[in-house]
């Protein structure tokens, strides 16, 4: 197989596999999601578990752990992306409910 062939086949076979991906993202999201927290909180096991801690509690302590401060996160964005984000949303919703019950109260044709 020459060079050009087996350029072709490596680059269809890399499409085919980004296709593949693309597919099954949805599935796949919580399994990449969960080994990057493993990946990520695997030297925090390690190093509680050199002080003394079993495996398995380590683990449970790193996973509330990282919940809580997840979770803290969402506490204290939640308000401030509400607080920047309402005022515009709902005074458009306010408009355009106010333009609705106008029209509605003029009747079909626009007469009142």
């Amino acid at each position: 197989m020459n060079i050009s062939a087996r350029l072709i086949l490596l680059l269809a076979l890399g499409a085919g596999l980004l296709v593949v991906f693309d597919l099954l993202s949805p599935i796949m999201t919580p399994f990449f999601l969960g080994a990057l927290f493993a990946y990520l909180g695997d030297p925090w096991v390690d190093r509680l578990e050199a002080w003394g801690l079993g495996r398995a509690f380590a683990s449970a302590l790193v996973f509330l752990l990282i919940a809580g401060l997840f979770t803290l996160l969402l506490v204290m964005l939640i308000p401030l992306l509400a607080q920047e984000w309402a005022p515009s949303h709902f005074g458009m919703a306010a408009g355009t409910a106010n333009a609705f019950t106008d029209s509605v109260d003029r009747g079909p044709g626009g007469c009142a």
